[in-house]
């Protein structure tokens, strides 16, 4: 028998149960969220010829969120890519080879992520499982013209690796809309920031020299250092206008001691501390981001509401606790971390990896206000 190879991307389609279980039974998996992973799997197809398993897999590739790279149906080897979703122009491979045998197609899957980029296991054993199926049976498409392959079109929409719901957006946690990572401009505009009347720097004498103090070291609007005043001198808490005035600057020289608080109230009333750290947006301005957020529930609880509670933030971050999992102690690593404490009062903490914190100092303090457009050298 005369064997004949083809290769094509991962895709998605209702699957059939005959065709399930050897391709779950054949899933492989290796590597980590660090060092990137590989995923594989191979099934028989009883009956199916390789062309028409070559075939059905194009159609369904080029249909379901792929960017077809390559096809040439002579040589039955076919590349398609996929956008990934947090790392802007790279794109994860996924391939498919095909084989005649005997008794019938053979088909192999391969998809896999590079450093830093996570999907959830389940779901790419899903994914090859329904494309197994998609390539098994038969479908009114058989006799239609194979897609266009288009390879410098737009990729399609990635399938999230970590699927997007109320509490993750962007494989970000999240809460009250708010999102690890947001700007003060993201901000949702229907949160209500606790006023907090010691932030401005007083007024007189004392608060003029306060303000030239704080601009040796920080460049902006000299109102919006006056609005900020002690926030700035302490790393304090700010309020709606603290935040505003947050926005308005344009370096700060010792990010390690610009981490601002502000706090809002749940629409159940519980009290959430967000934290704002300073970064670079991606045209190398300032911006500050939320890096860190605790909502705290109330110290008098029974335990059946704290298991409740605690159950329902393992369902609702349980992709982001799995990669969490997965990074091992001292390992640097830019995976959100989400913290559930049953000690009273019970609260549920969401917070960036502090290599991210670390990472964005040294940037921020190179700005030339700074001085470091100064060399550096002895003289």
């Amino acid at each position: 028998m005369k064997h004949r190879a083809w290769a094509c991307a991962l895709g998605l389609v209702a699957g059939a149960a005959a065709q399930a279980e050897p391709c779950s039974d054949g899933f492989k998996s290796s590597g980590n969220f660090l060092s990137g992973s590989k995923y594989s799997t191979q099934a028989s197809l009883l009956g199916v010829k390789g062309e028409q398993a070559f075939q059905r897999a194009l159609r369904f590739t080029a249909a379901n969120g792929f960017t077809v790279q390559s096809a040439d149906p002579k040589t039955g080897e076919i590349r398609a890519a996929q956008s990934a979703q947090l790392a802007k122009g790279k794109q994860v491979p996924l391939d498919i080879t095909v084989r005649d045998e005997p008794a019938g197609a053979q088909i192999t899957l391969r998809y896999a992520t590079g450093p830093g980029q996570l999907s959830p296991e389940g779901a790419i054993k899903d994914h090859f499982c329904k494309t197994v199926a998609a390539a098994a049976v038969p479908s009114a498409s058989d006799t239609a013209a194979a897609p266009v392959v288009a390879p410098e079109a737009a990729a399609a929409p990635a399938i999230p690796a970590i699927p997007d719901s109320e509490f993750i957006k962007n494989g970000q946690p999240c809460m009250s809309g708010l999102c690890l990572g947001d700007t003060i401009a993201q901000l949702p505009k229907s949160l209500r920031w606790q006023p907090r009347t010691s932030t401005a720097a007083p007024k007189g004498p004392l608060g003029a020299r306060m303000v030239d103090t704080l601009a040796q070291n920080v460049k902006g609007p000299r109102g919006a250092l006056e609005q900020l005043g002690t926030a700035l001198s302490v790393g304090g808490t700010v309020d709606a206008d603290g935040l505003a005035a947050l926005d308005e600057l344009e370096a700060v020289c010792r990010p390690g001691q610009a981490r601002f608080s502000a706090v809002f109230r749940s629409a159940s009333g519980h009290p959430t501390v967000v934290m704002f750290s300073p970064g670079l947006d991606d045209a190398g301005r300032l911006r500050f981001r939320v890096s860190q957020m605790t909502r705290s529930y109330p110290a008098v609880t029974t335990l059946d509401q704290q298991n409740e509670l605690i159950a329902a933030a393992r369902e609702q971050y349980g992709p982001i606790l799995q990669a969490q999992r997965s990074v091992k102690p001292g390992e640097r690593s830019e995976q959100p971390m989400v913290t559930i404490n049953r000690i009273m009062p019970p609260s549920v903490m969401l917070s960036e990896s502090i290599w991210i914190g670390d990472r964005q100092e040294q940037p921020l303090m190179k700005h030339p206000f700074c001085g470091g457009a100064l060399p550096v050298k002895l003289e």
